[in-house]
């Protein structure tokens, strides 16, 4: 799968013929971040008015997320089913997989001197045990 700026999600056929096998076109603004389930045929894409979940098998979507307050950069997701975005203006908010509800939300803490279009968070993943999160 693969996203872009001109809001649409492609899903590709790598191991047969190396095509598209599907253009979704949900989202209305450039998406910026893609996370694939860890263990589940299931990915999540995000722009900026959005937040979609999706079946991997024939790319239907299964639900939108309550949407993020600012562009979010980066999408995780564990074993335990916690996904996690990330904003371009520091903050995180942590949602359950299942039910799409977000549970927790963050936001980062400035550093002296730092102005308030430098707090952005550009990416966010989870070590190998799920147990730890890991931003930049």
């Amino acid at each position: 799968m693969t996203a872009s700026a001109d809001s649409t999600v492609r899903t590709w056929d790598l191991r047969m013929s190396g095509k598209c096998t599907a253009t979704l076109t949900r989202h209305h603004k450039g998406i910026r971040a893609l996370a694939a389930h860890p263990s589940e045929w299931s990915y999540v894409s995000a722009s900026r008015d959005s937040i979609y979940q999706w079946t991997g098998e024939n790319s239907t979507m299964l639900k939108k997320f309550e949407s993020h307050p600012s562009i979010i950069n980066s999408v995780a997701i564990n074993e335990s089913d916690v996904m996690v975005t990330a904003g371009d203006d520091g903050t995180l908010q942590w949602w359950d997989w299942g039910s799409g509800e977000c549970f927790q939300k963050g936001k980062t803490i400035a550093q002296p001197g730092s102005l308030d279009n430098e707090w952005g968070i550009f990416d966010v993943a989870f070590d190998k045990t799920g147990t730890r999160m890991i931003t930049c």
